[in-house]
């Protein structure tokens, strides 16, 4: 115990208790005692008459608060009709049956879709170079658990909190996902 420093030794009780009145002492030393405070909350308010500056003089608080004039209620605003999200999945299933297409169809095209728009802006080259690049610099099972956390990555960030947007919305964000799938089943280790 001897060995430690000053601020690091345990202190003992008397000293403790001596320490913590004198913080007290120190805290309050130049305050005076006023005595016990006032009830300011339980006190009537004062009234306070005020003149006005017209030329015929008279109290502000004059006139009883029955006669005043109330303001006028302002117009509602008028809302716009909400649009939810039953009306365009009705639109979607009426397409659907209208074009005569199977829901694993639909589904296929859809996702087709959605990978070809992101091959058109380079997001199944960009996803596919790095599950490349991860294969020749480490492991083919290091590449297909990469492509695997990128797919599972976007699939729970984006795509599931975007699935009940409005119109195209959904769509655009199912590109990425669709990319990364589309690049992991393009991805072929052997090949040159």
């Amino acid at each position: 115990m001897d060995d430690l420093p000053p601020w690091r030794k345990p202190a003992r009780p008397a000293e403790a208790a001596a320490h913590d009145d004198d913080w007290w002492d120190r805290l309050y030393a130049d305050d005076t005692d006023t005595g016990p405070a006032d009830d300011w909350w339980n006190k009537p308010p004062v009234p306070q008459t005020q003149t006005c500056t017209h030329p015929q003089a008279h109290d502000v608080h004059a006139q009883p608060a029955g006669e005043l004039d109330a303001p006028e209620a302002p117009e509602p605003r008028r809302r716009l009709p909400a649009l939810t999200a039953g009306t365009v999945d009705q639109y979607a299933e009426q397409a659907r049956q209208h074009l005569h297409f199977e829901h694993r169809t639909w589904v296929l095209l859809y996702n087709g879709s959605a990978a070809a728009l992101g091959w058109a802006f380079g997001l199944v080259d960009l996803f596919g170079g790095w599950i490349a690049d991860c294969g020749h610099a480490y492991s083919v099972t290091t590449a297909l658990l990469l492509g695997t956390g990128i797919v599972v990555i976007l699939g729970q960030f984006i795509d599931r909190r975007t699935r009940g947007w409005w119109g195209p919305l959904p769509w655009i964000c199912r590109a990425p996902l669709a990319s990364a799938v589309l690049a992991l089943g393009l991805y072929a280790p052997a090949s040159l």
